[in-house]
């Protein structure tokens, strides 16, 4: 999909997130406009990096045993969409960004612990 068929900064939601890539973080330009979540290298890109199909997805938070994660490190602020087979490790600055992004997203922030009344936006 051209970027010119999709605004790089309108949707139900804008922003940046980093994108676990192999062993690395990686930031990503977010456009959310549901059923998909467009990603960009950067803000001024012209075409997508990527693209989520949201359509049935599932979220979850970072697991400390997680195997993608062999040294254990600390992921604050992530969370995974599982589309189909694959799961997607994001990572946004804040708790209250994370939850920003995963109430856009339409996950069910009471199912993963997360209780939203108390996060400030």
């Amino acid at each position: 999909i051209a970027v010119e068929s999709i605004s790089r900064t309108t949707g139900v939601k804008c922003g940046y997130l980093s994108k676990r890539s192999k062993n690395n973080w990686q930031p990503i330009w977010c456009v959310l406009r549901p059923p998909y979540l467009f990603y960009y290298t950067k803000r001024t890109d012209k075409i997508e990096k990527g693209i989520l199909h949201l359509f049935g997805a599932t979220y979850s938070l970072e697991k400390d045993n997680d195997k993608s994660n062999p040294k254990n490190e600390m992921n604050a602020f992530s969370f995974y969409v599982h589309t189909g087979t694959t799961a997607h490790h994001l990572q946004a600055a804040s708790l209250s960004e994370m939850t920003s992004w995963l109430r856009a997203l339409g996950a069910n922030l009471q199912a993963l612990g997360l209780n939203a009344s108390k996060i400030e936006n």
